[in-house]
């Protein structure tokens, strides 16, 4: 125990961030112990802390456990030893040990130190604190002599500026009192000048007055003598007036005079026929000009002629024979001629019109000029050989050669030719879409291209594309055809869906043989209308027709007939007259069967017919197209302006159709009128319109599949036949 206590004493001090262990080794026998000293670093030690102190103390830790006397003999200690030997000193079941290390005693030293370090570090904070206090006052009443100073500094601040203000008010006032001075001065000025002018004044009111005196003296003198002078006068007016009446009475009796001799001169003859000269004088040529122009037939002339002079009371001396009046009218096309060579002449930028027609077997062209205006100028109807495209650029080669020569006298003067001038001023063409107008467009635009270096000087000058802008000519091509055509495509795109969708199948008028003579190759639809039109337009079959019953039935029912007669070539005429075979379905079916009844094969093929619901459907078709594509694009067609302000007009039909084709759902929103390409309104007014978009269950579940088709095929076409007009062709965006 003693060499231990000497280990512990020399090896090992204490301090204050030490913690003590007090280790006691026990042996086998219990009387005997040994106590070992183990001092380690303070690892959790206490240190008293004060919120008001500022320095702090750590407290030793101090710990007591028992060992044994050798750490090898603690392996071989049973069981219940090892727990004894980790047991504390706090709850020790052996005696205590009899021998205590001296380092208890300096423990026991070292906390009386450190209560009375302690008992220090109060007093010192306790110190702390009332100086703290202290300076809290004394920093309270600092504050408050601030203030006080910020206040007088403020009160100071404010007097200073409001001498400052009444500084400047001062100074304003005094600047206002010197212009009040000043314009005082100028006030007694002004006053004293009007007291000299007043005097003035005065002395000149008092001569006025004295003249006015004197005037009025005199006006009563003068009021005398007008009144004199009045009374004279009146004498004289009425002697004046007595004169009149004779001049009157004089002048009646000249005229009279010269009727008389008029009378007696006048001869009843009307002279229309000079005869010195062998020829009729120009009122009599433009009387027969005016008369033929008033579609008075050529033969009929001089009986009108004749007729108004008898009411006239005169004989004409001679009237023109039916030659000389064609001669005269001959030469009213020279006279035009001459007036457009000398009205176009002006005119840059003119289009060129031509349509081509036959009647009675004769091939007829006609060529039209409009200028900016829309002014139009015929320049002919002449007959052609055939309808090639040479025999049409021949026959406008002759017009020209006729207006140049018409005009020779005026081109010797010039040294020009009128009819290639008029050439040259062509940019445009617009003519229907057959295939002979087309080439005759392109053997214009080159003949006009070897004219243009005769007639425009200095051509050799210009280069090759200023020489190409000036060669070039637009071919526009008349949009109503698009009606005829789209109205073909539909007719075979009905023809073609009628029979997938009857799948061979007869129905209507098909089951009975002996009613097929009425039938053509065309779908049951236009069939349908083509006899419907027979039975009930006016004027179109009046053998086997019942259009004159037919309207004394819509008398009664108070509706108006829809059908005309049919003529496949108009423009949009199926639609129209698809539209009124389904409006007047029902009153139709009534009629036939009840009213009138079907006594011939026509009418029976009508009201079989009429009661089928596919050939109703492409009816209701027909009149959809009718109210919401082809009939807006035709009153865009015929409304004034330019033709490429159909460009945008154009594209949304064709965006319409492409959606319509693949969505149902516009399909069905175009068979309700709720959807169109131009966004037509439904009028409550437009009875044929709202008759159409009411709902109808059997026709329309065949409607939305066909009109489907409708729009593929008017697609198909109108991609083709406007594609100039369409993004990225020629007229979309040009320059």
């Amino acid at each position: 125990m003693d060499s231990d206590s000497d280990y512990a004493d020399s090896n090992y001090q204490l301090t204050s961030h030490s913690e003590l262990s007090l280790e006691f080794d026990f042996d086998d026998s219990p009387n005997e112990a040994s106590c070992i000293v183990i001092d380690d670093t303070c690892t959790d030690s206490q240190i008293v802390h004060d919120s008001d102190a500022e320095t702090q103390i750590p407290v030793p830790k101090i710990s007591l456990r028992f060992v044994s006397s050798s750490d090898s003999d603690s392996e071989d200690l049973p069981h219940h030893k090892k727990q004894k030997k980790e047991q504390t000193c706090s709850t020790p079941k052996r005696k205590p040990c009899k021998q205590i290390d001296p380092n208890i005693e300096l423990v026991s030293d070292l906390q009386q130190s450190f209560c009375q370090q302690e008992i220090k570090l109060k007093t010192v904070n306790f110190k702390l604190s009332d100086r703290r206090e202290k300076v809290k006052q004394i920093s309270e009443k600092n504050k408050q002599l601030k203030r006080k100073l910020d206040r007088s500094f403020n009160r100071e601040d404010e007097k200073s500026t409001k001498i400052q203000k009444y500084e400047l008010e001062i100074n304003s006032l005094k600047r206002e009192l010197k212009k009040k001075t000043t314009e005082t001065t100028l006030l007694k000025n002004i006053l004293d000048n009007a007291k000299k002018k007043s005097t003035k004044y005065t002395n000149l009111y008092y001569e006025s007055k004295r003249t006015e005196i004197k005037l009025n003296k005199e006006l009563k003198s003068t009021s005398i003598e007008i009144s004199n002078a009045k009374s004279a006068l009146q004498e004289k007016e009425t002697e004046l007036n007595k004169d009149r009446k004779l001049n009157e009475e004089l002048k009646e009796c000249h005229t009279s005079i010269e009727y008389l001799e008029s009378l007696l001169q006048d001869t009843p003859e009307l002279i229309l026929y000079d005869e010195d000269l062998k020829k009729f004088n120009t009122k009599t040529i433009e009387c027969v000009i005016n008369l033929s122009d008033l579609k008075v037939p050529i033969e009929k002339i001089s009986p009108v002629i004749k007729q108004i002079a008898d009411i006239c009371g005169k004989i004409p001396n001679n009237l023109p024979s039916t030659r000389t009046i064609e001669r005269m009218i001959d030469s009213k096309i020279a006279i035009a001629h001459k007036q457009i060579s000398n009205v176009l002449s002006n005119k840059i930028d003119t289009t060129l019109y031509t349509d081509e027609t036959r009647k009675y077997g004769k091939t007829l062209q006609t060529y039209i000029v409009t200028d900016d205006n829309k002014t139009s100028y015929v320049l002919g109807l002449r007959e052609m050989l055939d309808k090639s495209s040479k025999s049409c650029l021949d026959t406008f080669k002759e017009i020209l050669k006729d207006i140049t020569d018409h005009c020779y006298e005026q081109e010797k003067d010039n040294e020009k030719q009128a009819g290639y001038e008029l050439l040259c001023h062509l940019k445009n063409t617009m003519s229907d879409r057959a295939s002979t107008e087309k080439a005759f467009n392109v053997l214009l635009e080159n003949f006009r291209r070897e004219i243009l270096p005769l007639i425009i000087e200095d051509w050799n000058k210009l280069d090759v594309t200023e020489q190409a802008l000036c060669s070039k000519m637009n071919n526009f091509f008349c949009g109503l055809h698009l009606m005829v055509g789209i109205a073909d495509v539909c007719e075979k795109a009905l023809y073609k869906f009628e029979e997938a969708f009857l799948e061979g199948k007869d129905i209507g008028s098909a089951h009975y043989p002996e009613l097929k003579r009425f039938h053509r190759h065309e779908s049951g639809t236009l069939r349908l209308i083509r006899t419907a039109c027979k039975v009930f337009a006016v004027g179109e079959d009046e053998k086997s027709g019942a259009s004159m019953a037919w309207m004394t039935f819509l008398k009664q029912q108070g509706k108006k007939n829809l059908f005309i007669r049919f003529k496949h070539n108009r423009f949009n005429l199926v639609f129209v007259l698809g539209l009124a075979c389904y409006f007047h379905k029902t009153l139709a079916s009534i009629f036939l069967d009840t009213v009138h009844g079907t006594n011939n094969g026509l009418l029976r093929a009508v009201s079989l017919d009429i009661k089928e619901d596919l050939y109703l459907a492409g009816c209701k078709s027909f009149g959809l197209i009718s109210k919401l594509i082809t009939g807006p694009l035709w009153r865009l067609l015929e409304s004034p302006g330019h033709i490429l302000e159909m460009n945008k007009f154009y594209k949304q039909v064709i965006d319409f159709l492409v959606k319509g084709v693949s969505d149902t759902e516009l399909a069905v929103k175009f068979c309700n009128g709720t959807e169109s390409p131009f966004d037509t309104d439904i009028s409550t007014d437009d009875k044929l319109l709202q008759d159409l978009v009411k709902e109808n269950t059997d026709v329309d579940a065949i409607v939305v599949p066909m009109v489907q088709n409708l729009f593929q095929a008017i697609h198909e076409l109108l991609s083709r036949l406007i594609i100039d007009h369409l993004p990225g062709g020629t007229f979309w965006e040009p320059d």
